[in-house]
C-alpha cells in the first residue's frame, strides 16, 4: 500500500477542486437548507418565494434531480407549463429513473391534453427499466384517471412480480380492490403493504376503515404487529398518498 507524501499536489487538487465548485456550485448542505427553505414557502402557498429558494438550491447543487423536481413543481404552480415540463425533462436527463419526474411530466401531458404522449413516456420508462415496480405504478395511475380499472390492475401485478414486497404497490391494489368492492381482496392488500411498512397513515386508516365494515374479521392480524419497532422509512415519494409531494432529501455528507 502506497500512501502519497506529496502535500503541494494534493493541496492542488484540492485547490482546483475549489475553483470549480465556485463556478458551477459545489454547496450541498446550503442547497438543502434552501430546499428546505423552499417547502415552506410551497406549502405555505407562495409559489413565487418557492420558485425563487428552489432556484438557488439548484444553482449550489445542480445535479440534484429533487430540487429540480421541485423547481418544475414551484414553477407549474405559476402557470409556466413550458418552463415546468423543461425542469422534469432536465431531471430525468440527470437521473432517467426519477420517479417523481415522471409522474410529474405525466400529469402535466395528461392535463395539457397530452395522455397519448403521457401513455408513451411512461411505457418508455418500464420498457427500459423492466426490473423496477415504478413503472408500472405510474402506468397503474395513468390507466385509472383514465377509468381503466382492469389495466390499473394489471400494471400493478406487473409491478408486484417485479417487487413482491413493495409497500406501495401492495398498497396500491388493496386502494383499487376496496374502490371496486373487493374488501376482502382490499383487507388482504393492506396488510400485506403494512407488514413491508408498518408506518403507513392512509393505509392503516384504509384498514381500520374495513374493519369497522366486518371486513377480515377472524383473520389472522400478526401482519399488524409484526415490526413493533418501525424505522419510519416510508418513501419519500408516494403516488397513493402524495401525488404531487415535494422532496426533501437528506443532506449529502460534505
Amino acid at each position: 500500500m502506497c500512501i502519497d507524501s506529496r502535500p503541494g499536489r494534493t493541496l492542488g487538487l484540492l485547490l482546483a477542486a475549489g475553483l470549480v465548485c465556485s463556478f458551477v456550485g459545489c454547496n450541498p448542505m446550503s442547497a438543502f437548507l434552501m430546499n428546505r427553505t423552499g417547502l415552506a414557502y410551497y406549502e405555505s402557498g407562495d409559489y413565487t418565494a418557492a420558485t425563487k429558494e428552489f432556484q438557488r438550491a439548484v444553482a449550489d447543487h445542480p445535479n440534484n434531480p429533487d430540487y429540480i423536481y421541485n423547481l418544475a413543481s414551484a414553477v407549474r404552480k405559476q402557470g409556466q407549463i413550458a418552463k415546468a415540463e423543461q425542469f422534469y425533462r432536465q431531471a430525468l436527463e440527470i437521473d432517467p429513473g426519477h420517479q417523481p419526474s415522471y409522474h410529474g411530466l405525466a400529469r402535466l401531458m395528461v392535463d395539457s391534453g397530452r395522455g397519448v404522449a403521457a401513455a408513451e413516456l411512461l411505457g418508455t420508462w418500464a420498457t427500459a427499466e423492466v426490473w423496477r415496480p415504478e413503472p408500472h405504478i405510474e402506468l397503474a395511475w395513468l390507466a385509472r384517471e383514465s377509468g381503466n380499472t382492469a389495466g390499473a390492475e394489471r400494471h400493478l401485478l406487473n409491478a408486484l412480480r417485479a417487487s413482491p414486497s413493495h409497500p406501495v404497490v401492495t398498497a396500491h391494489l388493496g386502494q383499487l380492490y376496496q374502490d371496486s368492492g373487493q374488501s376482502d381482496r382490499a383487507t388482504a392488500m393492506y396488510q400485506r403493504s403494512l407488514f413491508s411498512d408498518w408506518y403507513q397513515p392512509e393505509v392503516r386508516s384504509r384498514l381500520a376503515s374495513l374493519r369497522e365494515q366486518g371486513v377480515g374479521i377472524g383473520q389472522p392480524t400478526t401482519t399488524l404487529a409484526a415490526n413493533p419497532n418501525p424505522s419510519f422509512t416510508t418513501p419519500v415519494y408516494n403516488t397513493v398518498t402524495q401525488p404531487t409531494a415535494l422532496l426533501a432529501p437528506q443532506p449529502t455528507a460534505l
